[in-house]
C-alpha cells in the first residue's frame, strides 16, 4: 500500500496535466480489472472502438469518454437502484480523506488527490482520522 502511480487528472480541479496518485491495493486491482475489461471491448469491437480516449480509466463500452458529471447526476439513481440511503456525492470526499489518511497518505498528497488548493479543506477531518487509525 502507499506506492505511487502516474494517473492522468484532466478538468478544473486542478492546473496540473498530470497529478499522483497513492495507489492503494483494493484501487489498483479495479483499475487492472477495469483495464482488461476494456482490452476486452477493444477486441469486440475491433476497428469501431474509439481511440481517442485510450490514456483515459473512465470510458464506455465503445471506447467514448463518459462524462464527467456523469456520475454525480446519477448517483441517486444508483443508490435507489441498490437499496442504499442517500447520501450526498460530495460526501464522499470525507470518506475518501478518511481512507487515504488510514493508509498512511501524507495530509499534502490527500489534498492534491482530493483537488483541494490548500491543506486546510483536508485538515477538517485530523481530529476523526486520528482515532480511526488508534483503533486499528
Amino acid at each position: 500500500m502507499g506506492n505511487w502511480s502516474p494517473f492522468q487528472k484532466t478538468g478544473q480541479r486542478t492546473s496540473r496535466a498530470a497529478v499522483r496518485f497513492p495507489s492503494l491495493d483494493a484501487f489498483y486491482d479495479f483499475l487492472i480489472r477495469l483495464k482488461q475489461q476494456q482490452e476486452a471491448d477493444k477486441q469486440v469491437c475491433k476497428e469501431s472502438y474509439c481511440t481517442d480516449y485510450l490514456g483515459y480509466i473512465y470510458v464506455d463500452k465503445i471506447g467514448e469518454r463518459i462524462k464527467p458529471n456523469y456520475l454525480s447526476q446519477h448517483f441517486a439513481l444508483v443508490l435507489k437502484n441498490n437499496n442504499m440511503r442517500h447520501i450526498r456525492y460530495h460526501d464522499l470526499l470525507d470518506s475518501c480523506a478518511t481512507l487515504l489518511l488510514c493508509n498512511s497518505v501524507s495530509m499534502k498528497d490527500e489534498q492534491e488527490w482530493l483537488g483541494h488548493s490548500d491543506c486546510s479543506a483536508s485538515k477538517h477531518n485530523e481530529w476523526s482520522n486520528q482515532n480511526i487509525k488508534k483503533a486499528h
